[in-house]
């Protein structure tokens, strides 16, 4: 084993990352210039070295821990084993059962820290957070197929970019698009240029309680994307379901899904149209429904602009509150991990008060399971969901 250069940290964070909070800041370490994107290093403070990670030069978070054992080797058994334990939580998993479309990797909460691995009916898309993490995980894209495959996954291949807004595939891309079911939902997901991977995965508990509760009722759905939750509420026995995005293609999109899932779409409504323009419409024409979703695009994308991000939250949802009928369904969501749930509270509460409208919260709900979670990381918990009552 060749021997590692150790970083020094400048404040007191072993027993935070003891306790598996997987990142360390720049502010929170020494780094030298000469230290390569994705170079392993040992982390080190008074009492001397104690955790094994990567370097990230140039991001934010410099440091990104892989094992608390300093001699142990970031070789392809050790990227199989971490897989493999990834694939095989998904296997033991009910909730995953009706559905071909999950997440396999989820990054720090498996172990994987910057890596995203998405599959959908075995077409995996994987996702690398930074310079570093392709460093690192590009290199062994064959050994994360094999662990999966090792906990009874089936993947046909895994195209892999950057986080980011360009689409540069690394290698071969993915197939334009995968057929999918969810349930008793059947949708064609865009894997090429599609939000996220190609569909909101994390969402995927939140749509079946959406669809459990929504029979006989007149459904708006918001911000609807390809119609995931008019889908869900539409098959749960919805009289109509209203879907608004500003995008024309996902609203197409939205329209071709429910044909797939055996639903006529001339029974329901898409517009495209941005959400807040068709909201004041909509109350200007007294427009009411029965259940109401409200899933905007994240408006808090660093803690720098959470202040602007709440007022943009607390707009929406006002509106949004407006055209929910007496004794109707109102449902929130937040995807930025800068909005806690503390803070979208503090938003519904807020803007119940703006519209002088009763509201009450019967059901607070995060991520699907196969987004795990670290107890000592709370900032990924980043998806936040209220079902909510209104008078």
């Amino acid at each position: 084993m060749a021997k590692r250069v150790e970083v020094r940290l400048r404040k007191k964070l072993r027993r935070y990352i003891q306790r598996g909070h997987p990142w360390v800041f720049d502010q929170g370490v020494q780094i030298d210039g000469k230290l390569k994107p994705g170079q392993l290093v040992h982390v080190a403070d008074e009492k001397g070295a104690f955790a094994l990670a990567f370097v990230d030069p140039d991001s934010p978070i410099r440091l990104r821990i892989l094992d608390l054992r300093l001699q142990v080797e970031i070789d392809g058994k050790w990227i199989r084993e971490r897989a493999r334990r990834a694939g095989q939580r998904r296997k033991h998993d009910p909730s995953l059962r009706e559905t071909d479309a999950l997440r396999l990797i989820h990054g720090e909460g498996d172990g994987m820290p910057g890596l995203v691995l998405d599959s959908y009916a075995g077409q995996a898309i994987a996702l690398f957070d930074g310079a570093a993490a392709e460093a690192l995980w590009g290199a062994h894209v064959e050994d994360i197929r094999t662990g999966l495959q090792s906990a009874g996954h089936t993947v046909h291949g895994i195209s892999a970019r950057r986080v980011g807004r360009e689409r540069v595939w690394i290698g071969k891309q993915p197939p334009k698009s995968s057929r999918i079911r969810e349930g008793r939902a059947v949708m064609d997901v865009d894997l090429r240029t599609g939000q996220k991977t190609g569909l909101f995965l994390d969402q995927r508990e939140n749509r079946r309680l959406v669809g459990e509760r929504s029979a006989g009722l007149r459904v708006l759905n918001l911000f609807g994307y390809t119609g995931g939750f008019s889908l869900a509420a539409a098959l749960g026995g919805a009289t109509r379901t209203t879907t608004v995005d500003i995008a024309p293609q996902a609203i197409e999109a939205a329209k071709h899904n429910f044909e797939l899932s055996g639903l006529k779409a001339d029974d329901h409504e898409f517009v495209a149209a941005d959400c807040f323009e068709f909201l004041d419409e909509a109350v200007k024409a007294g427009r009411r429904f029965d259940l109401v979703i409200c899933d905007p695009p994240s408006f808090a994308s660093s803690e720098k602009a959470l202040k602007n991000g709440l007022r943009a939250y607390r707009r929406i949802n006002a509106q949004a509150m407006r055209v929910v009928q007496p004794g109707g369904v109102f449902c929130s969501a937040s995807c930025s991990s800068h909005v806690t749930d503390d803070h979208l509270l503090e938003v519904l509460a807020d803007a119940s008060s703006d519209v002088r409208r009763e509201l009450v919260v019967c059901e607070a709900r995060g991520a699907a399971s196969d987004h795990p979670i670290r107890p000592g990381f709370p900032e990924g918990r980043y998806l936040s969901f209220f079902l909510c009552r209104m008078d």
